[in-house]
Order: C-alpha cells, then structure tokens, then sequence
C-alpha cells in the first residue's frame, strides 16, 4: 500500500505540475490551492503528496483539496478505486489466513481421534 501510495502521490504532483503549464491555469491546480507548490522543500512537497494520496487510497476522504479541473477528477477516481480494491485484497488475504488456521487446527483434531481410535481398536495401551 505505501508504494502505491507513493507512486500515486508522484503521479498527482506530475498531472498538476503538466495540467498548470500555462499561466492562465497555474493558480488552479491541486498543488497550488493546497500551498505545496512553492517556498517548500522536495521532502515537503512529497510529504504532503503522499500524505494526500494515502486519504484517497485508504477512502478516508478526497485528499487536502476537492478536485477542480478534469484530470485531477480523474486521477481522484483512480486513486480511490485502486484504494478500494487494495483494501478488498487485503481484507480477503487477512480472512483466508484466519480460515486456514481454523482448517488446519481441525485437520489435526480429527488426525488425534483416529489416531486414539485405532490405538484403543489394536489394544496399544495410550502411554
């Protein structure tokens, strides 16, 4: 999730940084209504896009700001879509290992009792 979550950021900060080239637009992009654009670091600039990127990913909410311009409205989408089905992913694993330890620990019960069976049939004595 977090190396999703980071190309994700990465991929939102390009899509802004490509979708304000011109003048006209500068001001509107994602970035630029957030503060991240200038006067911060590169560890600050990531920090906060990777930052929004996780509030999609985990659908927890939009990210730091609504989406204004048609692609970050689609980048959003995707960002929340691909959370949700990590999340599924996740949860389905988490639920698979949980229902296997219950099989196996079965598997070994049933393994005792047949074992205890067929001592006591052959008179072994249960030492």
């Amino acid at each position: 999730v977090l190396l999703f979550a980071h190309w994700n950021g990465c991929i939102q900060y390009l899509v802004a940084q490509i979708d304000s080239w011109d003048d006209f637009a500068r001001d509107s992009a994602w970035i630029d209504r957030a503060g991240v654009r200038d006067g911060m670091s590169d560890w600050q600039r990531w920090s906060w896009c990777f930052y929004h990127s996780v509030l999609q990913l985990l659908g927890t909410s939009e990210g730091l700001v609504r989406p204004e311009r048609e692609a970050e409205m689609w980048c959003y989408t995707f960002a929340i879509s691909l959370g949700t089905v990590l999340n599924a992913v996740f949860l389905g694993s988490l639920t698979a290992v949980f229902a296997e330890a219950g099989a196996a620990k079965r598997q070994y019960r049933m393994f005792m009792e047949e074992l205890a069976m067929y001592t006591e049939h052959r008179g072994i004595p249960q030492e």
